[in-house]
């Protein structure tokens, strides 16, 4: 029921006829999505909630840095920038990629090289993300050293969040329904973000964009699976699979984050941009 609520209502929010109603409407979405997981928590009780209870903070955290953004809003008639708004935003990501860890922690020890995989996609998609979304900022005049540190911040955060979702794609074990409802809604958060960010570089970016409903769908997706009764395996029932085995899916994984810095060299020298030759040989 929460997630045919959720996908009806994000379907809703773009036939709001304004941008502000479509900005009041968007935050409840967090709370739901928190109130989720705390009814989640409540309801099935995991034996190991540690996991749960830092997903649920990196979510508080996130509605906390939208409530300090409509005060600055509210009461100043503007947002400072960087404000203490960021620093809730950018806290809320080590909380989602530590509770994501502790999901895989029984995993690690006895799968060490499929931590190795994550950090060679890391690497490859650090590149791009490098060379769109972080270097126009260290080059940008208008920006002080805090500003530029906090608007390279996300991005960085977002890598890393992709490192630890690539290792929980790669270990093998069991996986509740549970399982693939939370990464669906991480892997929409991602390209939120990504796109986000380019749309944000080129000043394109508006309010009831379709990208939002990206952002929208994580939320929904992530309140569902902490209510879906397979939560509790997730984190407590987790069935270890020592062996590592080179699958056609790791194999085409990794040929494309191999392929990356080559691609992208090509696609520099076919937009007639300089090539970026010490981010692209030391990836």
């Amino acid at each position: 029921m929460y997630l045919l609520v959720g996908v009806l209502a994000t379907g809703a929010y773009f036939l709001l006829p304004s941008a502000a109603l479509q900005e009041t409407f968007r935050p409840l979405f967090n709370l739901a999505a928190l109130g989720a997981a705390v009814a989640g928590i409540l309801m099935h009780r995991p034996k190991r909630p540690l996991s749960w209870y830092l997903f649920t903070c990196g979510l508080l955290l996130f509605v906390l840095g939208i409530v300090t953004y409509v005060y600055y809003e509210a009461t100043l008639g503007k947002t400072p920038f960087p404000s203490v708004a960021d620093v809730f935003f950018i806290a809320s990501y080590p909380c989602a990629a530590s509770a994501l860890l502790l999901f895989q922690s029984r995993r690690l020890v006895r799968d060490r090289a499929s931590t190795i995989d994550p950090i060679i996609v890391t690497v490859a998609v650090g590149m791009l993300a490098w060379v769109f979304l972080i270097e126009p900022y260290t080059t940008d005049p208008s920006l002080t050293l805090l500003q530029r540190l906090v608007s390279m911040a996300y991005p960085l955060m977002d890598v890393l969040l992709l490192a630890v979702v690539v290792r929980m794609l790669l270990v093998r074990g069991e996986r509740p329904f549970a399982y693939y409802l939370l990464v669906a809604g991480l892997l929409c958060m991602l390209i939120f973000d990504a796109r986000y960010g380019v749309t944000t570089l080129a000043g394109t970016y508006q309010t009831g964009s379709p990208i939002d409903a990206f952002e929208m769908l994580f939320l929904v997706l992530f309140g569902t699976a902490a209510l879906h009764p397979s939560m509790t395996h997730l984190s407590d029932n987790t069935v270890l699979d020592p062996e590592t085995r080179l699958t056609r899916r790791r194999l085409v994984l990794l040929a494309t984050a191999s392929l990356m810095a080559p691609g992208l060299l090509a696609l520099q020298a076919v937009r007639g941009e300089t090539l970026n030759v010490p981010v692209t040989v030391g990836g």
